[in-house]
This record gives C-alpha cells, sequence and structure tokens, in this order.
C-alpha cells in the first residue's frame, strides 16, 4: 500500500509539471504574438499643428473699420470723385462765449453761421465720399490749440476754418482766405478763393447789390496763427464775406427766415468746389510725378 501511494502522488507531481510547463509555452507564445504584431504594424502618424482638426476653407474677412469720433462722418462708400478716401477736417468758427461777429440789425451771430455752413459743407463732401471731421458740433467754444490739435489726431488731409468778416465801413465786402507759413498751405487758399469769389460774385446771388464780390477784389493774406501753424496738413481760414456789409446781413436774415439758408448753401458750395479742384489737382501732380 505504501508503495502506491507514492507511485500515485509521484504521477500527480509529473501530471502537475506537465500542465505548468504547457501554460508557460502558450503564455510565451500569447507574448511573441503580441511583439510581432506591434513590430509589424503600421505605425501612426506623428502629430502635426493641423491633426485632430478638420481642414475649414478661409471665409473672407472685411476689414472692420476703426470707430471714428463722434464729431466725424464717414464718406459714402463706391463715389468716383476726387474727394473720395479724404479726410476733411472743418473748423466752425468762435462758437460759446465768443460769438465773433455780430449784426445787431438782424440778430445774427457769426458763431452760429459758421457752425450752419460747415454742417451743410460736412453733408456735400460726405455725399462724394470724404470722410469729414467738424471741430465742435454745438455752440461751444473751443480753444484754437485744442482744434489743431483734434484736426492731427484725426489725420485729416486738410483743415479749413470757417469765418465771417467785418469791417467799420459797411460798404466793404469781399471774399479772403488766408494761409500760415507753409507754402503746403498756399495752393489750397488759392483754390478756395477762386472757387468762392466765382460763385458768390454770380448775378443770381448779387442781383441789386452795392459793392459786390468779384475776383478782382478777391484776395489771400497770410495769417501768423496758431491755429494755421499747429495743423500737420495743409491748413487755410476762410473769411467768405462780410457779416457788417448791410447785403449779406439781410441775406443770411432772409435765408433764416424762409429755411432755405441760402447764402449759407452758395458758402458751404463754393468751398466743397474748391477741395474738389484741390484734391483733383494733387492726384494728377502725383501721376506727373511718377510718370
Amino acid at each position: 500500500m505504501g508503495s502506491d501511494r507514492i507511485r500515485f502522488l509521484l504521477g500527480a507531481l509529473l501530471v502537475l509539471a506537465v500542465s505548468i510547463l504547457t501554460l508557460a509555452g502558450r503564455a510565451d507564445e500569447r507574448l511573441s504574438f503580441h511583439r510581432e504584431l506591434a513590430n509589424s504594424a503600421t505605425p501612426l502618424p506623428s502629430p502635426t499643428p493641423s491633426s485632430g482638426r478638420a481642414m475649414a476653407t478661409p471665409i473672407p474677412v472685411t476689414p472692420t473699420p476703426a470707430p471714428l469720433d463722434e464729431r466725424c462722418a464717414r464718406g459714402a462708400d463706391g463715389v468716383q470723385s476726387p474727394l473720395a478716401g479724404h479726410t476733411v477736417i472743418l473748423d466752425p468758427g468762435h462758437g460759446g462765449d465768443d460769438l465773433g461777429t455780430v449784426n445787431l440789425e438782424f440778430g445774427l451771430f457769426e458763431s452760429e453761421i459758421t457752425l450752419s455752413i460747415a454742417e451743410r459743407l460736412r453733408d456735400r463732401l460726405v455725399a462724394s465720399g470724404a470722410t469729414v471731421c467738424l471741430t465742435r458740433l454745438v455752440d461751444v467754444n473751443v480753444p484754437l490749440e485744442e482744434r489743431a490739435r483734434f484736426a492731427n489726431q484725426q489725420d485729416g488731409d486738410v483743415f479749413v476754418s470757417i469765418h465771417l468778416n467785418r469791417y467799420e465801413d459797411p460798404r466793404v465786402d469781399h471774399t479772403m482766405t488766408m494761409w500760415g507759413e507753409e507754402e503746403k498751405d498756399l495752393r489750397l487758399a488759392e483754390v478756395l478763393l477762386e472757387t468762392l469769389a466765382a460763385e458768390l460774385s454770380t448775378p443770381e446771388s448779387y442781383a441789386g447789390a452795392p459793392n459786390p464780390i468779384s475776383q478782382e477784389t478777391a484776395r489771400h493774406e497770410r495769417l501768423d496763427s496758431i491755429l494755421l501753424r499747429l495743423p500737420e496738413m495743409p491748413a487755410v481760414l476762410v473769411e467768405a464775406v462780410f457779416l457788417s456789409h448791410p447785403w449779406e446781413a439781410r441775406a443770411f436774415a432772409d435765408g433764416q427766415e424762409d429755411s432755405t439758408r441760402w447764402r449759407e448753401e452758395q458758402i458751404a458750395r463754393a468751398i466743397e468746389a474748391g477741395l474738389r479742384q484741390y484734391f483733383a489737382e494733387s492726384v494728377a501732380g502725383d501721376e506727373d510725378r511718377e510718370g
């Protein structure tokens, strides 16, 4: 019985040993299989900046224009005009406690009329494609240095200060432009003087008026003023007409009464024509230099 028990135990141990060896061999075979699979697999592509994201067709983006100062109006799009793309700074003279020339007979104040002219001129220029900035929008007194600084901040192409003149002798009436020390101002002053004299001396506007405005009486002068020295662009001061002249005063008053403001409209139209001619000449001059 003892020897049989021993043989049984030895047989059991042999079976166990064979099973263990068999399992170990299968495990080694599985490990080898996985190693072979890993070695034969096609490597994954290296990551790139665009991997993991779908390629999208770029959408054209129209640049958003920089916001304008509240005193500026952007020019109309798609306009073919010498004014298109330019920035014009308009300076309505005086304002606030600085009334400028006063005509007591008709209750007229230069500061109010110049603002109205500037507004009418702005609308005309904007319709022709120019961006227009006014140094003041209401009846306030803006210091001269601040007006010039504003013009530079807006990167204007020209600066036009609008005024009405006066003289002790009420018979005096003519149009004039004033320019500073820079030669760049002179041509602008000359062109505006030409169009102002031509527009304001038409027979229709001066029917029956004594001492009418004419090309002969129109003139330009130099003016040593911070208002014309500081702007980094051609700068001109316009003295359109004499508010101290009785006919001119009545023309402004009549225009206010019937809401046509026709004399103001004439001045605005004349300055617009001058600016149009000035920029047209500038383009022609650039083309000649390039050629």
